[in-house]
C-alpha cells in the first residue's frame, strides 16, 4: 500500500514541478501517509535575514501569520547557516522551541537545495496533540527527497524558459526556431503576426514555407544552417518576395549551436530564423544601441537605419552625408563588433536593438 502511495506522491511532485498551483495535491497525498498539521516549502535567505513560504498546506492556520512575525527574528534560520546542507534530513530531535507560539511542537525538515546564502526546505509540522514523527515519516520523506530536488530544478528551468520566451515576444524582429527539416518549434509574436498576413510565408504541414519564389533559397539556407560544421557566426541572408509587392522581408538563418537530444517524436530546435519587415521600422534607441555595441553617435544612427532595410545610398541620403562616409562608419562598426560581413552586423544590431527596446519597455 505504501509503495503505491509513494508512486502517487512522486507523480504529484513532477506535476507540481510544471504547475506550482498543484503543490497542495502533493501535500494532501503526503499528509494521508504522514499525518501532519502543516506542510510547506520555504526559502531561507541568510544574507538578507529573510524567510518566505513558496507553498503551504494544512490546518495550523496560525503558522503563516507567525511566520511573518518571526521572519526577522528567526534564530533557527541563523543556525541553519551552518547546518543546512542539500539532501539533509533534520528530524524531530532538532530543537524547535521557537515554533511553539504558533502551536507547532514537532517538525521534520528536508533540505532541498543550498546555494550559498539561500536554502530551500520541505518542512512538515505537528502540534502537541498530534505527537512526534516516527520512523515511517523520515523514511517516506527520504524517499521523496531526490524527487523534490529534481522538481525544484525543473521548476527553476521552466521559469527561466518562460522568462526567455517573454523576452523573445518583446522583440520587434520575427524569431522562429526550426528543426533541421524546417518544422516549427517556436515562433514569437512578431513572426506570428507576419505569418497571419500570408504575404510572404506561412506554415504548411508544420514546416516554414515561403509563398513566393524565395522558398528555394529559404529551404537551402535552413538546410545549410542545420548541416554539421556551421554555427551562429556564419548566418545566411535570404530576401523573401511578397505577394503585395512591398519590399521583401529580410531573413537571417543561422544554426543553433547547442544541439539537444530528442525524445521520440520531439521537435528539437536546430535552426533560428530572424525576420525583419523593412516596411515596419524597428524603433531603436540610438543611445542604448551605441552603449551596447560601443558605437559612436554617428555609427548608431547608421546602425538604426541599416536594420530597417536601408541601403548605403539610402542611409547617406537620409543622413545627408556622402556614401563614402557611411562606408567608413560600417567599416568601423565591423571592427568594433567583430562582425565579418553585413549579415553578421545586421544580426548583432538587431539583437542589440531588441535589447535596447526591451530596456525601455520593462
Amino acid at each position: 500500500m505504501i509503495e503505491a502511495q509513494l508512486l502517487g506522491m512522486i507523480a504529484a511532485v513532477y506535476d507540481a514541478a510544471t504547475d506550482p498551483a498543484l503543490w497542495p495535491i502533493f501535500f494532501r497525498q503526503y499528509a494521508e501517509v504522514v499525518p501532519a498539521d502543516y506542510i510547506c516549502i520555504q526559502v531561507h535567505d541568510f544574507r538578507h535575514a529573510q524567510s518566505r513560504l513558496l507553498s503551504s498546506y494544512g490546518r495550523e492556520t496560525t503558522f503563516e501569520s507567525y511566520h511573518e512575525y518571526y521572519n526577522q527574528r528567526n534564530l533557527w534560520r541563523e543556525r541553519g547557516k551552518r547546518i543546512f546542507q542539500a539532501g539533509q534530513i533534520l528530524g524531530p530531535e532538532s530543537p524547535k522551541a521557537h515554533l511553539r507560539p504558533a502551536g507547532i511542537k514537532h517538525t521534520l525538515d528536508a533540505v532541498l537545495n543550498r546555494d550559498r546564502d539561500i536554502a530551500t526546505l520541505f518542512s512538515v509540522c505537528r502540534n502537541e496533540r498530534s505527537g512526534a514523527f516516527d520512523g515511517l515519516a523520515e523514511q517516506v520523506t527520504r524517499a521523496l527527497l531526490p524527487h523534490l530536488q529534481r522538481a525544484g530544478s525543473i521548476q527553476q528551468r521552466l521559469a527561466t524558459l518562460a522568462a526567455g520566451e517573454e523576452v523573445l515576444n518583446q522583440l520587434p524582429v520575427g524569431v522562429a526556431f526550426l528543426t533541421a527539416d524546417a518544422r516549427l518549434v517556436f515562433t514569437n509574436r512578431a513572426a506570428e503576426a507576419m505569418m497571419r498576413t500570408g504575404d510572404a510565408f506561412g506554415v504548411h504541414d508544420g514546416r516554414l514555407l515561403c509563398h513566393t519564389t524565395g522558398d528555394a533559397a529559404l529551404q537551402h539556407a535552413i538546410a545549410e544552417a542545420a548541416a554539421d560544421g556551421n554555427s551562429l557566426s556564419r548566418p545566411a541572408v535570404v530576401l523573401l518576395q511578397r505577394r503585395s509587392l512591398l519590399r521583401p522581408l529580410q531573413v537571417v538563418v543561422a544554426r543553433v549551436t547547442r544541439r539537444f537530444s530528442e525524445f521520440v517524436g520531439m521537435r528539437s530546435p536546430a535552426v533560428v530564423v530572424l525576420i525583419t519587415d523593412p516596411e515596419h521600422e524597428v524603433a531603436a534607441d540610438e543611445d542604448l544601441l551605441g552603449k551596447l555595441l560601443r558605437l559612436s553617435h554617428a555609427e548608431s544612427r547608421v546602425a538604426a537605419l541599416l536594420i530597417n532595410g536601408n541601403s548605403t545610398s539610402e542611409i547617406a541620403g537620409r543622413l545627408r552625408v556622402q556614401e563614402n562616409t557611411v562606408r567608413a562608419h560600417l567599416k568601423s562598426m565591423f571592427a568594433k563588433t567583430g562582425a565579418r560581413n553585413q549579415a553578421e552586423l545586421i544580426r548583432l544590431v538587431l539583437t542589440s536593438a531588441g535589447i535596447a527596446q526591451m530596456g525601455n519597455d520593462f
